[in-house]
Parts: structure tokens; C-alpha cells; sequence
């Protein structure tokens, strides 16, 4: 139960003490009026009936600093550390978009009203995506607030608002792969041909590529570590999802690899397999000024290199794979999963890469160019 206490300043003003214990310890908030007071003594008993219990000294804290011991203790549901890439993102999306407006307030003090506002201007200023990601980020981290005892309830209750709703991309067919192909810079040839009908990569998996993670003589590459920029330098961890994966290639491709790594890549084993024009690592500027010059000379000004990775999926799908082999592919699961699926998908995954080589021969074919 709680109670109040009035007492006199040395003003002489009147004030009122509401006193109640919780998570062991007696907690006080002082009123100037008597009627606020009353209201908060029924909110705290009400609170005690529902089995909710706020610090209300710890929960004065501010919010960038809970946000930062948040980071610097976060795990992930295994209990391992966040990867590099992840922290990194959380990173981001703290100091780019959280802080600037909440950082400075008490975690107690934020509402959702002000919540709703600062979701809606993010998305305004930046993009729904980012607006989403932010959002999530700190409903997550206030969620650990509530469970700490500092918040009786989480401001952020906005109904959907953590929802990725991706503009619908561009679908491109093979041909317009293989024109995007032949437009971009040659060094770039085979890694547009490989994302495509290979592996499905995501920018951070093929900056990561070494020659040795090719296998010409079982025509197959391995995808298992990935490259990020963090803003203090270039990360590598585990691939999203820890998807590492052997994934195999259409002949074709083969074929294109094998002239890359003669012509482009670097020369040692643990060499870069994609390299930049100077032939150090290959620099996302480099890669992203190539796709834009090629997309504009094959009319396709909206395409983003990650639709290749979309295209990579429907291509597969096309030949008849399951919803698992496509997963196993592209690496969309969690590494128990992976371990169930490559193993049983290893020799269907052989046959659909060679039902590949053949879409892919008859698309060159219709455009007047055989496939090297």
C-alpha cells in the first residue's frame, strides 16, 4: 500500500509524500498539490494488483545512458555476443536517429505520444525502412526497461510500427541480367553473373570472397564469412543468420570465375576474389559507381544490386525448387536450420544448379551470344 505524508518546506510551502515500497526498498515522489498526489497513490496501489513494480529512482535515469549499458551487455538469444556488423547497426541507428531525440530525457518522461511523433518524422526525413529499424531498436531496449522494474509499461506501442514494408522492387528476367552483365565494367562481369544465378550474395558475403573459396572442380564457391564497414574500419564475422553455406554453381559460371581468376583476382589463395580497379579489396564506392553507369545503359534506372539477390531466388524457384532449397541457397536460416537443410538439398542443389546452366545458355542463346 501507499502512502502520504504532508509536510512544510522551509519556505513554507506545502507538499505531499507519497511513500510505498518496491522491489524491497521504500520509494518517495513529492507533490505540490494534494490531488496529485491522491492520483498517484491510486496509480502505485493499482500497479501493486497487477504485479507491476517501478524503481522510480532508477527509472530518472536517461535514456542514452540506459541505452548505452543496453549495447554494451546485449546478447544474442544464444547467449553469444552481438556480431561486429550488428553492433554496428545498432550503433547507427542509436546515434543517427534515437539520441538526438530522446537522448537527453528520462526514461520515465517518455511518452507515446512523443514516440508516434518522432516515428513519423523519421520516416519523413529518412525512409519507412529505417523509420521501422529505429523503432524496433528502441521498443527492444525500452522492453528491457519494463523488465528491469524502471517503467511500468513501454511507450513504444505503436501497431506495426517495427514492420519492414519494403517498396516492391523491379523483377528482371535473364536477359536483362546478362545485359546488365556486359554493360558494367569487365572486372565486375562475373560477380553480377554469380549474385544472379549463383549464391544469391549479399554485398558484405561477396566482398568477403578469397580465391580459395572457389572450387572449379566441383563447381561450387563458399560463402562464410562476411566484410563490413563499422566506421572504424572493415569488420568480417559470420555471414546473417550464420548461414555458411558450399552452394553450387551452373556451368557457365564456371567458366566466367575461371576467367576472373586469371584476369582479376588477387593472386594468393586468401587473395579478394572481386577487387577493386587498382586491385586492392573491393571499396562499396567502386562497386556501386559501376552498377549505376551499367543499369543506365541497359535502361533499368530503379535496379539495386540487391535485387540481384531477388533475382537469384526466383531464378531457382523457377526450376522447380522447394521453399527449403531456396533457403539453403540464399542463406535464409539459422545455422541448425542449415545444418538440416544443405545436407539433404547437396544433390538437389547439383540438378537445379545444372537446370540453371541451361536457362541460362538458352537466354544467351535468343540474344545471339553463346555462353563462354
Amino acid at each position: 500500500m501507499a502512502h502520504i505524508a504532508k509536510r512544510t518546506t522551509t519556505g513554507g510551502q506545502a507538499r505531499w509524500d507519497v511513500r510505498w515500497k518496491a522491489l524491497g526498498r521504500w520509494q518517495t515522489k513529492t507533490f505540490k498539490r494534494r490531488s496529485d498526489a491522491d492520483a498517484f497513490r491510486r496509480s502505485v496501489e493499482s500497479d501493486e494488483l497487477r504485479g507491476v513494480v517501478v524503481d522510480v529512482r532508477r527509472s530518472s535515469a536517461l535514456f542514452e545512458q540506459f541505452a548505452t549499458a543496453w549495447l554494451a551487455t546485449r546478447r544474442r538469444p544464444d547467449g553469444r555476443p552481438l556480431t561486429s556488423a550488428t553492433k554496428a547497426l545498432y550503433t547507427d541507428l542509436l546515434q543517427r536517429l534515437i539520441l538526438p531525440t530522446f537522448g537527453p530525457a528520462k526514461l520515465a518522461s517518455i511518452q507515446p505520444a512523443q514516440v508516434r511523433s518522432w516515428h513519423a518524422g523519421v520516416a519523413d526525413r529518412t525512409s519507412p525502412l529505417q523509420a521501422a529499424k529505429a523503432y524496433r531498436l528502441m521498443r527492444t531496449i525500452l522492453n528491457t526497461a519494463v523488465r528491469d522494474g524502471l517503467l511500468a509499461a513501454n511507450p513504444c506501442n505503436i501497431e506495426g510500427g517495427g514492420v519492414e514494408r519494403s517498396p516492391e522492387r523491379p523483377l528482371i528476367d535473364t536477359e536483362a541480367v546478362f545485359e546488365l552483365a556486359e554493360a558494367i565494367d569487365p572486372r565486375y562481369r562475373a560477380l553480377i553473373l554469380l549474385i544472379a544465378f549463383g549464391p544469391g550474395s549479399r554485398k558484405g558475403e561477396f566482398r568477403a570472397y578469397r580465391r580459395r573459396h572457389v572450387d572449379l572442380l566441383h563447381a561450387r564457391i563458399r560463402t562464410e564469412v562476411q566484410e563490413q564497414d563499422t566506421g572504424g574500419g572493415v569488420v568480417a564475422s559470420a555471414p546473417k543468420n550464420d548461414s555458411a553455406r558450399w552452394t553450387t554453381l551452373p556451368e557457365f559460371i564456371v567458366d566466367e570465375l575461371s576467367h576472373h581468376l586469371d584476369t582479376y583476382a588477387q593472386p594468393d589463395p586468401d587473395g579478394y576474389l572481386f577487387t577493386g580497379p587498382k586491385g586492392g579489396p573491393l571499396a562499396p564506392v567502386h562497386w556501386y559507381k559501376s552498377f549505376r553507369l551499367a543499369r543506365a545503359a541497359v535502361g533499368l534506372p530503379e535496379l539495386h544490386p540487391h535485387d540481384l539477390r531477388h533475382a537469384a531466388g526466383t531464378f531457382f524457384a523457377q526450376q522447380g525448387a522447394t521453399t527449403r532449397e531456396i533457403m539453403a541457397r540464399l542463406g535464409h536460416r539459422s545455422r541448425a536450420a542449415a545444418d538440416r537443410y544443405q545436407h539433404a538439398a547437396a544433390r538437389r542443389d547439383a540438378e537445379l544448379a545444372a537446370r540453371l546452366n541451361t536457362v541460362a545458355k538458352e537466354a544467351r542463346s535468343r540474344r545471339g551470344r553463346d555462353v563462354r
